[in-house]
């Protein structure tokens, strides 16, 4: 196609981007000024979980900041169709990028929406998957930038960063250490331990181990793969000399069943479990993000990172149109149906 083409749609592109920016701004200064704390409570199983929570409620502007820019990226897409129908002589009216909420209805809007296009069109809108159970981040930026969908925004602590020798349990037991949904220890009635490497809590490094008075400190919670590293050394136990001896000689039961918790926001700012009532020592910093309400499908990604997956995501989509053949045969052209590649 022309090279001069979808100059509407780039400019979208890089409204987002900079929409982007002035959100991370936003987030940043907020957390830095709100501050946190922490509070506990005894759950249904008799056990204290205590966990991190901020100081002020999130601004409901970044709920509409991140809608803004959710309309800024799907408007590129059917604004890129109309230019495509344009090229090809064909009216813009009702011309839209397609979506559906299952395959067979994606096929459905496709042909209502794209008819009058070229074949190769077609094609290429089929392999990118817009639809619910295909390409999941296309997806969630049509369901998301729905008018009838309020996009929810949560706090949830990325990672836990805790200097080994402060933790002291000065009166009753340490049942778990981090989030029981990511990097974990939990009490085996002896120590505390970590046999899965994937729950394996890790020795802070870059470059160097931090220490703290001779101890290493260590991360827990969700890492993203992006700061993760083959070079990385994670922790399986931390042995029972941390812990208050009179705690350990009681001999408290824990039930494996315990250590498993569902995926939630909520469940993402615990940070420790104890018995009641007891009395804990332990120099932990937190690291905070703003997520998207949707964890389960996005889990620990941040509002800059998965806008920005979204905007790279479009960016690409647009390319690929680019680079199609100027003009193609269409259905109507040959008055036929359309062989879809999937």
């Amino acid at each position: 196609m022309p090279t001069n083409l979808f100059v509407a749609s780039n400019a979208k592109i890089e409204r987002a981007k900079s929409q982007i920016e002035d959100l991370d701004s936003k987030v940043s200064s907020f957390l830095i000024s709100c501050g946190h704390t922490h509070f506990r409570n005894v759950d249904s199983s008799g056990i204290e979980v205590w966990r991190f929570r901020l100081n002020e409620p999130i601004p409901i502007e970044f709920s509409l900041i991140v809608g803004e820019i959710l309309h800024t990226l799907r408007s590129s897409l059917d604004l890129m169709m109309s230019e495509i129908a344009r090229i090809n002589d064909k009216p813009t009216k009702n011309v839209y990028f397609p979506f559906g909420k299952s395959r067979e209805i994606f096929e459905q809007e496709l042909k209502k929406k794209t008819e009058s296009l070229p074949d190769n069109v077609h094609n290429l809108l089929c392999s990118l998957k817009p639809y619910k159970g295909g390409n999941k981040l296309l997806w969630a930026l049509h369901d998301w930038n729905r008018l009838d969908k309020h996009v929810s925004i949560v706090a949830i602590t990325q990672i836990s960063r805790v200097y080994v020798q402060t933790l002291v349990a000065i009166k009753g037991q340490i049942f778990t250490v981090g989030p029981r949904c990511g990097r974990h220890l939990y009490f085996d009635g002896k120590n505390l331990v970590q046999p899965h490497h994937s729950k394996q809590p890790r020795i802070v490094s870059s470059g160097k181990i931090v220490h703290y008075q001779g101890e290493a400190a260590i991360d827990f919670g969700h890492i993203p793969e992006s700061d993760m590293s083959p070079n990385d050394a994670y922790l399986s136990v931390i042995y029972n000399q941390v812990l208050n001896k009179q705690a350990s000689q009681m001999q408290i039961p824990f039930s494996p069943l315990l250590d498993e918790i569902e995926l939630t926001a909520e469940n993402c700012m615990e940070f420790m479990t104890t018995t009641p009532d007891s009395e804990i020592y332990l120099d932990i910093q937190p690291t905070i993000s703003i997520c998207i309400d949707d964890i389960d499908i996005f889990p620990f990604l941040s509002v800059k990172t998965i806008l920005n997956d979204m905007r790279s995501m479009c960016k690409s989509i647009i390319q690929q149109f680019q680079s199609l053949p100027e003009k193609q045969p269409t259905i109507e052209d040959r008055g036929e149906p359309s062989a879809h590649r999937w």
